[in-house]
C-alpha cells in the first residue's frame, strides 16, 4: 500500500489542477510550447515540495485527465505533456543523482534519441512522417538542440525556485 500523507494529496492535486489549467490553456492559445513549459516547471516544483512518488501520481493523473478534457483537435497538447514535458523532470530527477554531468548527458541524449526514434515509428505507421521527409538528419540534429535548450532553462529554473524557497520546502 502505498503511504501519502494528506498534504502531499492535497499538494499533488493543486499541481494537477494548475498543470491541467495550463495545458488546456495551451490548446487555445499559439504559445503552446510556453504553457507545456510552464507545466513541467509546476512538475519539477511538485517533486522538490512533494517528492517523486506524489509527482508521479500527480503526472500520471494529469496525464489521464488531460487525454480527455483536452479539445481532440489539440490532442498533441496532451501527448507532447504525456511523452516529454510531464516525465522529463522525474527523470530528469534520477538522472542527475548520478552527479557525472558527461554520464548524465550522454543518458538523456539517449533516452532524447530513443523518443525521436519512437516518435519516428508512430508517425510512420500513421503514414504522417512528412516532417522527417524533410531531412531526418537536420530534424534529429534540431531535436537534440531542443533538449539541450528545454534541460539548461527547466535546470535554472528550479534552481532558482529551490534556492529561493529551500527554506520552505522542508
Amino acid at each position: 500500500m502505498i503511504n501519502i500523507k494528506t498534504n502531499k494529496i492535497a499538494g499533488g492535486g493543486i499541481c494537477a489542477a494548475l498543470c491541467l489549467v495550463l495545458l488546456f490553456a495551451s490548446s487555445f492559445i499559439p504559445a503552446k510550447i510556453a504553457f507545456l513549459f510552464a507545466s513541467s516547471i509546476v512538475m519539477g516544483v511538485c517533486i522538490l515540495r512533494y517528492k517523486t512518488m506524489t509527482a508521479l501520481m500527480t503526472y500520471i493523473s494529469v496525464s489521464v485527465i488531460s487525454l480527455l478534457i483536452i479539445p481532440k483537435a489539440n490532442l498533441i497538447v496532451s501527448l507532447a505533456y504525456t511523452s516529454v514535458f510531464g516525465i522529463y523532470p522525474i527523470v530528469k530527477l534520477y538522472i542527475e543523482k548520478i552527479k557525472n554531468m558527461k554520464i548524465e548527458y550522454i543518458i538523456k541524449f539517449l533516452i532524447w534519441n530513443i523518443h525521436l526514434f519512437l516518435v519516428y515509428v508512430i508517425l510512420s505507421a500513421f503514414g504522417q512522417n512528412s516532417l522527417f521527409d524533410l531531412g531526418t538528419f537536420w530534424v534529429w540534429l534540431g531535436g537534440m538542440g531542443l533538449m539541450l535548450a528545454y534541460d539548461l532553462i527547466f535546470g535554472i529554473f528550479i534552481n532558482g525556485f529551490y534556492r529561493t524557497y529551500s527554506k520552505f520546502l522542508k
